[in-house]
């Protein structure tokens, strides 16, 4: 039985189903809509990672829900599928559009995602939960909350968080702080809670629909 990859959310759990001629999910386009489109709602070509996406679930009788907004980086398959399904296919979901800062790096911009963060701080018991805040283009404060009656190592957190940071090639690039702080919330617009907030958004060139790779251009951010 072969593994299959799935791309899904609650509001159309039949959203895809994997193919087993190889990676990705074919979009099941008569029962669902599924637009990638830029931070300004415009359609990104295949091959090319979104902003969003756009959901319109038909099936759906009781409660139409037409081009819902999904902040999930979606790259749609640019060439057929070998399975010979004429389908659009999800080639790869590559995480949320709020799951990553953009950060300046050598003559361009580079992704930080969750991992360097989630992988040095699940070392310490002691804390509770941690979010971080792109307060700069290369500035982060790291808030954390600690289980009760805890304190916490500055020195064995920041060097763990360095060499995490190293394992993506960005240690020395971008400027941590850690702040303790008594409790962190979830978001009161969404009731979600934010690993990641960035209070500075990407760079101008990947609004103004310049390719959305790993290093652009740079710009005046």
């Amino acid at each position: 039985m072969p593994v299959l990859d799935n791309y899904a959310c609650g509001e159309c759990l039949f959203l895809s189903n994997g193919c087993p001629t190889g990676p990705g999910a074919h979009v099941n386009a008569d029962w669902a809509l599924l637009e990638v489109v830029d931070e300004a709602g415009r359609a990104v070509p295949p091959g090319q990672a979104g902003q969003k996406a756009l959901l319109t679930n038909l099936a759906n009788a009781v409660q139409p829900l037409i081009r819902y907004e999904v902040g999930d980086r979606v790259v749609l398959a640019a060439g057929p599928c070998r399975c010979g399904s004429r389908l659009p296919r999800v080639a790869r979901v590559e995480g949320r559009a709020a799951d990553f800062f953009w950060v300046r790096s050598g003559a361009g911009y580079r992704p930080l995602l969750t991992y360097p963060f989630q992988h040095a701080f699940e070392y310490f018991r002691e804390v509770r939960e941690w979010q971080a805040v792109q307060e700069g283009r290369n500035r982060v404060l790291v808030r954390l909350e600690l289980l009760p009656g805890a304190t916490l190592d500055r020195e064995r957190a920041r060097r763990k968080l360095d060499e995490r940071l190293e394992t993506v090639g960005l240690r020395g690039e971008v400027e941590v702080a850690l702040e303790v702080v008594p409790r962190l919330d979830w978001d009161t617009r969404t009731g979600k809670f934010r690993r990641l907030v960035s209070r500075v958004g990407p760079p101008e060139e990947l609004t103004q629909g310049q390719p959305h790779g790993a290093e652009v251009g740079t710009g005046a951010n």
